[in-house]
């Protein structure tokens, strides 16, 4: 691999990325860099995609610098799942570098709009909200699952063969053999990390839910209006990872997993049933599990 970055994992969202990339950052031939996701080649912002992703106007040199402490014999990567769902990243991607080897975990798409919900609620970003209603009022909860429109943007500007696909049930199943396989497409020996069996970026809920409520509401207009001094200085002072850290202490684990009404099931496999039937084909998996 000769990129000035070699493989990205592109998504999707709540399907065990987070996991995938914290294994791959622990063998010593993999530079990713300690930041969790750069969102340099997505137009819209994760959280809220009314809004633009001020990170994607960027110059390069911005976006190559996180990589600079990458040894010589190392290949070079990062995650952000929003480049799954983003319509503009295939062709951002493709620009930037038409060589590097992509990477997507998918997910049951009911199973990974309701996760989403739930990470929401932890976010402050929904209160009150019923799963019902939260679909409603953002849509986006449910198209960020529609896998094989996503993957027909890529597919026409990426061989097949430069995208390998699996599922988080492969993970579930076998966690090392889902971590070989990715190595091995990456071309590196295979490297099993300690803490390979510790799940990574579970969703909880907020101790105070006012509290991360307040934080959301203090992040969405510097989202919006992206003010470069403040930002500048909520970073150069740690005062943005302070409020990260502050959401991250005041979340609990979930005693008990909510359930998804069974009349809600029904009617997201209706939604989903015609790309879930295109995405087999794509795949050649039996993805029947997820829409009957």
């Amino acid at each position: 691999m000769t990129g000035r970055i070699d493989f990205l994992i592109i998504g999707a969202e709540k399907s065990g990325t987070t996991w995938l990339a914290d294994m791959l950052r622990q063998h010593p031939r993999i530079f990713i860099p300690p930041e969790k996701e750069l969102f340099y080649f997505n137009d819209r912002f994760f959280e809220s995609p009314e809004l633009p992703n001020f990170n994607a106007s960027q110059p390069l040199s911005w976006y190559l610098a996180f990589f600079e402490a990458a040894a010589s014999s190392q290949i070079k990567g990062e995650a952000s799942p929003a480049y799954l769902w983003d319509e503009a990243a295939p062709g951002r991607i493709a620009a930037f570098e038409p060589d590097l080897k992509l990477a997507a975990v998918l997910r049951d798409p009911i199973e990974r709009a309701f996760s989403q919900y739930l990470y929401f609620i932890q976010r402050g970003l929904f209160t009150g909200l019923t799963f019902e209603q939260a679909i409603d009022q953002r849509p986006d909860l449910l198209t960020r699952g529609l896998y094989a429109r996503q993957l027909a943007r890529y597919l026409e500007r990426f061989p097949p063969e430069q995208i390998r696909i699996r599922l988080f049930d492969d993970l579930k199943a076998d966690s090392r053999g889902f971590l070989t396989n990715f190595q091995a497409y990456l071309g590196v020996p295979e490297h099993l990390p300690g803490n390979l069996e510790a799940p990574a970026n579970v969703t909880g809920v907020p101790r105070f839910p006012l509290l991360n409520r307040a934080i959301a509401a203090i992040r969405y207009p510097l989202r919006k209006y992206n003010p470069a001094w403040l930002l500048g200085i909520l970073r150069r002072t740690g005062l943005a990872s302070l409020q990260e850290r502050v959401r991250l202490a005041n979340t609990r684990s979930m005693q008990t997993r909510p359930e998804i009404r069974p009349e809600t099931r029904e009617r997201l496999r209706r939604y989903f049933r015609d790309d879930v039937e295109t995405l087999q084909e794509i795949t050649g998996r039996d993805l029947s599990s997820w829409i009957k």
